[in-house]
């Protein structure tokens, strides 16, 4: 029959890997609170700092971009000798550029909502 040698440095190795377990466990936790928590914190202080300067440049180059189109149209009529049809113009760039205004106002609805977990924060923190 043989015999099983019991190696001295069992226990401590079975201890060292409870050890471990148990700094894996919380390093998970650290890691899982750092998703959850940090991340939401950090894209609000980001949305805080930055996100209403990019709205204003969106807002402004959208601005722009239709000024330019209505400017092309109006040439456009005045070109061909037509009365020009202010309330055609509107419609027309109003159709062109739905979606680019849709992405702004995307963009401002994420600024508020963060803006508003941000101010909730404060509120629990005081």
């Amino acid at each position: 029959m043989a015999k099983i040698i019991d190696f001295p440095t069992v226990d401590k190795l079975k201890e060292e890997v409870k050890s471990l377990r148990k700094e894996l466990v919380s390093l998970i936790f650290s890691h899982d609170d750092r998703i959850s928590h940090e991340a939401i914190r950090v894209e609000a202080e980001y949305q805080e700092e930055f996100g209403l300067r990019e709205y204003k440049a969106m807002n402004l180059n959208l601005t722009v971009k239709k000024l330019k189109e209505e400017k092309r149209l109006v040439e456009d009529f005045i070109r061909r000798d037509e009365p020009v049809d202010f309330y055609y113009i509107s419609k027309k760039v109003y159709s062109v550029f739905t979606k680019n205004e849709e992405l702004l106002r995307n963009k401002l609805t994420v600024i508020g909502s963060l803006d508003k977990y941000e101010r909730s924060r404060q509120v629990l923190i005081c």
